[in-house]
């Protein structure tokens, strides 16, 4: 039951956030019906409450997922919402303004528990901070404009 509703609702390589799976189970058993899963293969746990459809490959342990992907997914875009956005050198790096590829991944998102923390996601640092104002898509042009000249001046210096 739990397997075709993940192969229905998620991609191979996708994060499985076990608080977002809406079955008629109690949590309990679902907890339990992910580690049968992962115990029989058919899925893989990437971290505490994320698991992953592994993506079929020639290799025998198939393609793992990312820290990037579950942080993207777990930050920026969850559930088909904007939640936060990319910021400090991971920001001026996707648009360009510097070829610098940080070690430290910097993220704003509403779903940050506090306005400052660094967590290690499977060897990925990454700096979380709480914004301000909640974020929505509609807010998201205006804070990608303003952090685009705050990056610029920041490096022009």
């Amino acid at each position: 039951m739990l397997y075709e509703y993940l192969e229905e609702n998620y991609k191979p390589n996708e994060p499985i956030f076990v608080s977002d799976v809406q079955l008629p189970v109690s949590a309990v058993n679902l907890r339990k019906m992910f580690k049968e899963l992962c115990d029989s293969g058919k899925i893989n746990r990437f971290d505490k409450g994320v698991y992953y459809i592994p993506r079929q490959s020639r290799l025998k342990g198939g393609v793992p997922l990312g820290a990037d992907v579950v942080a993207r997914a777990k930050y920026i875009y969850r559930n088909g919402r904007v939640e936060g956005y990319y910021s400090g050198y991971t920001f001026a790096n996707q648009l360009g303004i510097t070829t610098q590829v940080p070690y430290v991944v910097e993220i704003v998102s509403n779903n940050a528990s506090s306005r400052f923390r660094e967590i290690d996601m499977k060897g990925r640092k990454i700096v979380l901070r709480k914004p301000r104002i909640i974020i929505t898509e509609k807010k998201l042009s205006y804070f990608t404009a303003v952090r685009f000249v705050e990056q610029y001046h920041a490096i022009r210096r």
